[in-house]
């Protein structure tokens, strides 16, 4: 049972800090160009994910009006966590919305992408994906790996016995 609720409050803390580093990100890149921005973002907004992708839109939203003063101009599509659907995506993001910055936000999708994106000169920054993979291939990433996870949650495990 403590297990349980220490995943569960781990998750919290995942989610609160990814969001947060985007946050961060957002406004550094703010700071570093003057002109107005379109960021593509690539996150599940229906589906069962819907309620991750809509929190990473309404966060970037939020912070993009009130913290960075509109200077980004936001094109979000809905990948649903699925790579077929994510790879469609990434191509419209590049071909026609021109996106040079791109979120995404699952880690099959991201898996997926990066080779699209990469191939395309676009920064990635992947907010929840979490396979420890994403890092070798070139995507940024605000979230900690599964392999970095684990390790912490075996020693936490073993500390405990």
């Amino acid at each position: 049972m403590i297990l349980l609720i220490q995943t569960k409050n781990m998750a919290s803390i995942k989610k609160s800090t990814s969001l947060c580093l985007a946050i961060m990100t957002l406004l550094f890149a703010g700071i570093v160009c003057a002109e107005t921005r379109r960021i593509g973002v690539s996150a599940p907004l229906s589906g069962p994910g819907a309620r991750w992708g809509n929190d990473l839109k309404n966060v970037l939203m939020f912070a993009n009006d009130k913290l960075a003063d509109g200077k980004y101009s936001f094109v979000f599509e809905d990948d649903r966590c699925d790579p077929k659907t994510s790879i469609s995506v990434a191509r419209k993001l590049i071909t026609l919305d021109h996106a040079k910055e791109v979120f995404v936000m699952c880690g099959q999708t991201t898996i997926a992408t990066a080779k699209v994106y990469r191939d395309a000169n676009v920064t990635v920054m992947a907010t929840l994906a979490t396979p420890s993979r994403i890092s070798e291939l070139g995507v940024f990433r605000t979230g900690l790996s599964d392999s970095f996870a684990a390790d912490k949650l075996a020693s936490y495990i073993l500390s405990a016995v």
